[in-house]
């Protein structure tokens, strides 16, 4: 399975710190192998997976966590506007897309499929802020749709903040 991340949706300094996902329950997260096919633009410093292991800022918990090189690291090396990471996904079984449709758990802000902490937004791109995609959950392009729209949502907290 192929699973691609893209910031196309982000604007001037914004980045993308951390990026969470759910898997199957039912299924061990720690045995997903990715294999990077595109690492043209910025690497994670890490992506690790255990059962509800990580905690997106009241949006639940997640199964899946990429982690990407944070301020004050490179600048040439944060997931920034217009970039993507494409990686190839396999397990001791087949999976396939539905075995990421699962909602988080324990969210205060609701549960979600997937989230991420935007970076540098806010008149002084000194702000964050988290993004979470609730797509229809038996429609994949849906979720992929949802991701995209982190950036809006970024761009209108931005131009938000300018305007206070």
């Amino acid at each position: 399975m192929r699973l691609t991340l893209s910031t196309s949706g982000l604007v001037d300094a914004e980045t993308v710190a951390f990026w969470y996902f759910n898997f199957d329950p039912a299924l061990d997260p720690t045995q997903i192998t990715f294999t990077a096919v595109n690492n043209a633009d910025s690497i994670p410093n890490s992506i690790t997976g255990g059962a509800d292991a990580f905690m997106a800022d009241g949006s639940g918990m997640y199964d899946i966590l990429f982690d990407f090189p944070p301020p004050p690291g490179s600048a040439a090396a944060r997931f920034s506007a217009g970039e993507s990471v494409v990686y190839d996904l396999s397990y001791t079984s087949p999976i396939d897309v539905s075995d990421f449709d699962f909602f988080s758990t324990g969210g205060g802000n609701g549960a979600f499929l997937s989230a991420a902490q935007v970076m540098r937004i806010g008149p002084l791109d000194d702000g964050s802020g988290y993004v979470g995609a609730v797509p229809e959950p038996e429609t994949y392009a849906m979720m992929l749709a949802g991701l995209g729209l982190m950036g809006f949502v970024a761009r209108r907290r931005r131009r938000q903040g300018a305007a206070a």
